[in-house]
């Protein structure tokens, strides 16, 4: 009896939830970050929210599979690359208000599929003990990664998993071209102690010693590793770096449509806004909080990202593939 009735208040609760309406979101950054913002919309909306974190990369290939029904209503976080993907695939809902408006037109797309809510860049992390170790500086160029010294030290995510890993892919294609950019990867594939899923992933790793270096968006090193006190150096490529434009977006097919209306429009609210300077992000709206001590877009040398390399996201990494084998 006990089983039965366990098992009732359980179904009975399972449909409580459904007939609430919630909101169901796929999110792409930290899900400690992603959690905050998404409790404070809900205690000020009244609308429940329930998540699942995956990198940007598995968020579009999630989309894929679940096209003709899709079990979540809103992206939430992960490069505009990479939505700008999702969106030439026909797997996004476009969405314009008086809200979304007030974001600079270069911070989302013209037709609404998806809208920018923060700037982040790509820099090099190092393990301070190795670079006293070895005598180094702090790598500030690109070809600083592929010194012997760096064999079997380097960390980055995989291009296909994850959004950190697309952009760096996609910044060194508009810097040094496609051919370019995978001769540049195969020497570097010959220093990597191994690839990440997840674009935080070489952050940890790097703060802790078990890896020397690191390529992460600035904003995630910040987070989690210089505001804790390890020993890490942070730089910047004198070439240029890459960089995104965060995004949020409603999935094509959306149950929830209106409550997905409702949190793009709070996201890019002050009220969301000024909650992402505490995890070291640049957000889009102008006279939002920035956060202390780190790289803005105007402090950096940043490589001109072309949004077209998002709609070439398959094709980039089909020959990344086949040619580093990973």
């Amino acid at each position: 009896m006990i089983i039965y009735y366990l098992l009732a208040c359980l179904l009975l609760g399972f449909s409580a939830q459904a007939q609430s309406g919630t909101l169901h979101v796929v999110t792409s950054l930290d899900p400690l970050e992603a959690k905050e913002y998404l409790k404070q919309f809900q205690a000020e909306t009244k609308i429940a929210v329930t998540t699942i974190r995956l990198s940007a990369g598995e968020v579009v290939a999630r989309l894929k599979a679940e096209k003709n029904n899709p079990t979540q209503s809103v992206w939430f976080g992960g490069p505009s690359l990479d939505y700008i993907a999702a969106a030439d695939e026909k797997l996004l809902e476009p969405y314009s208000s008086a809200a979304t408006q007030k974001i600079p037109e270069k911070f989302r797309d013209a037709k609404g599929y998806w809208t920018g809510i923060y700037f982040g860049s790509l820099g090099f992390i190092t393990y301070k003990p190795f670079l006293v170790k070895k005598g180094l500086q702090p790598p500030l160029s690109w070809e600083d990664l592929l010194l012997p010294v760096y064999k079997n030290e380097i960390a980055v995510a995989l291009p296909y998993t994850s959004g950190t890993g697309f952009t760096l892919y996609a910044g060194l294609v508009q810097l040094m071209g496609e051919d370019g950019a995978l001769q540049y990867w195969k020497k570097l594939d010959k220093n990597m102690r191994h690839y990440t899923k997840s674009g935080s992933g070489p952050v940890l790793e790097t703060a802790l010693g078990e890896v020397g270096a690191g390529v992460a968006f600035s904003q995630d090193i910040w987070r989690k590793a210089t505001s804790r006190g390890f020993p890490v150096s942070v730089s910047y490529p004198k070439e240029g770096t890459p960089y995104e434009i965060g995004g949020v977006a409603i999935i094509k097919g959306a149950k929830e449509k209106e409550a997905a209306q409702k949190f793009i429009d709070w996201m890019v609210s002050l009220r969301g806004q000024n909650l992402m300077h505490k995890w070291g992000r640049y957000p889009i709206l102008p006279g939002a909080k920035t956060p202390k001590g780190l790289g803005g877009p105007t402090d950096l040398k940043l490589i001109d990202m072309n949004p077209a390399l998002g709609l070439k996201r398959n094709l980039l990494l089909t020959r990344w593939r086949q040619t580093i084998k990973k």
